[in-house]
């Protein structure tokens, strides 16, 4: 049954509640066989992922991958993620209540450019200065940024040698949404983890790198980063079950359908437009399983738009995603916008135009700041400085000797909602008294992080 919008009080916010963290015990035995019944699963990659192949830090040697083409050559996500977890044991250092071996190099990978892998990242590094594990905080950064290799670099080098960490300069490796060159990024770390080339401990950002680690079976800690949906990806093994000792995820459990609860009972909406990537594994990266069957528990349809919009080219993601939304706009009552390549802060303007044109409310997957720049509403938003003294934390036990399957991955985001009054005002709609109040970031404007929040009450006064 369709949900009755509301008429004059905002629903329960969704996001709150105590944050229980999973209790992880550890058998070898155990998790290759729970891995290997709870993972096993029919997803075949028919990846449509482009560009320049393998792109690694200055000096590191590797290989670039070639471009994705035909199916010729191409493994599906079955045969990395449907075979059992490889659970290695505890290496020298780790996993053993004594702490690992200084310094502790670490090394990053990454499924292609992203700003949210820049703004983990970007958080991790302050998290660490905050806890005396790195020299500096990081710099300003400009709105947008997707430069991890620049960030990157930075951190190499202003970190040096002699401290607790070591970040080599050629320890970064991006796969530039090339769905092959993942596959030799992975098959490169893995030789050089096994060379003993400095990498002590290994930092996988997003779905398709966490994917090609979590089954790895390094001997040396993977921390799993910056995944919109970890467990319904298979990355993260389901409640009650055990992965890898090895392997930490960061988890945010329930998010996704929380989102979707309070968006369907504030406008009632029988389709739910969800622009998504083309292949699979990018349609794992946008949690289109958990949205798909929030949807059917809900009681609405969940319609996609498959676009290549995980490619290096912003300019064309955007383009992919603007035609998404005009499509969308005539086939459905709302749009749910996913966490991609395409949504540049700068242009929401342009890329909401469709939707703003029809009058449909729209929501951000990602958080407040898609807000800020335009998007209607959002929950449970990423507080990546949180999130980065959370993961720096988890870094920290895991070199003082913690077993990273062990160290807390579950968190809980802020119980917060953001509203865009502009936009509101723009289709045509009058937010409900108690969610002017309940929000907690209320923003005007659009196209940019320049637009204005409105501090405390003021929303209020903003609509006289």
């Amino acid at each position: 049954m369709t949900p009755e919008p509301c008429a004059s009080e905002a629903p329960p916010n969704p996001f709150q509640g105590p944050c229980r963290s999973p209790d992880i015990s550890a058998t070898v035995l155990t998790v290759a066989l729970a891995l290997a019944l709870c993972l096993a699963g029919p997803w075949i990659a028919r990846s449509e992922g482009e560009g320049s192949g393998l792109a690694a830090g200055a000096g590191s040697g590797q290989a670039a991958g070639k471009e994705d083409g035909g199916p010729a050559g191409r493994s599906s996500a079955a045969d990395r993620t449907g075979r059992a977890f490889a659970a290695p044991p505890p290496g020298p250092g780790w996993g053993q209540g004594l702490p690992m071996k200084r310094p502790v190099r670490v090394i990053y990978v990454e499924g292609g450019g992203y700003r949210d892998y820049f703004s983990a990242l970007y958080g991790l590094i302050n998290g660490l200065h905050g806890l005396g594990l790195v020299r500096e905080a990081a710099p300003p950064a400009a709105p947008d940024s997707s430069d991890s290799l620049a960030l990157w670099r930075w951190l190499s080098r202003s970190q040096g040698k002699g401290g607790e960490l070591e970040f080599p300069e050629d320890g970064f490796y991006s796969a530039d949404w090339s769905e092959s060159a993942m596959q030799a990024a992975g098959r490169a770390v893995a030789e050089r983890v096994s060379a003993g080339k400095g990498a002590d401990l290994v930092l996988a950002l997003g779905t398709r790198a966490g994917l090609e680690l979590a089954v790895a079976g390094l001997p040396v800690p993977v921390m799993s980063l910056s995944t919109v949906d970890p467990e319904g990806a298979g990355i993260a093994p389901r409640q009650g079950a055990e992965g890898p000792a090895n392997l930490h995820v960061f988890v945010r459990r329930d998010r996704i359908p929380a989102q979707l609860r309070f968006f369907s009972s504030v406008f009632g909406f029988r389709r739910l437009g969800v622009p998504l990537e083309a292949s699979e594994l990018g349609r794992l990266s946008m949690g289109w399983p958990t949205v798909e069957r929030t949807a059917a528990e809900l009681g609405f349809e969940a319609v996609p738009c498959l676009a290549r919009m995980e490619r290096p080219d912003r300019e064309a993601a955007l383009r992919a995603l603007v035609g998404c939304l005009e499509r969308l706009s005539l086939e459905t009552d709302a749009v749910y916008l996913t966490v991609n390549n395409g949504m540049l802060k700068s242009r929401m303007g342009e890329i909401l135009a469709p939707v703003i044109r029809k009058g449909l409310p729209s929501f951000s997957q990602e958080g407040s700041e898609d807000v800020r720049a335009g998007v209607l509403l959002s929950a449970g938003q990423d507080d990546f400085a949180d999130i980065g003294l959370f993961e720096a934390k988890a870094l920290s036990g895991i070199i003082g000797g913690a077993r990273p399957s062990a160290v807390p991955g579950l968190y809980r985001a802020h119980a917060s909602v953001a509203l865009n009054l502009t936009t509101a005002l723009r289709i045509g709609w009058n937010p409900p008294f108690a969610i002017l109040v309940d929000a907690d970031r209320v923003y005007r404007g659009m196209g940019g992080p320049e637009n204005g929040r409105i501090p405390g009450p003021a929303p209020l006064a903003a609509l006289r």
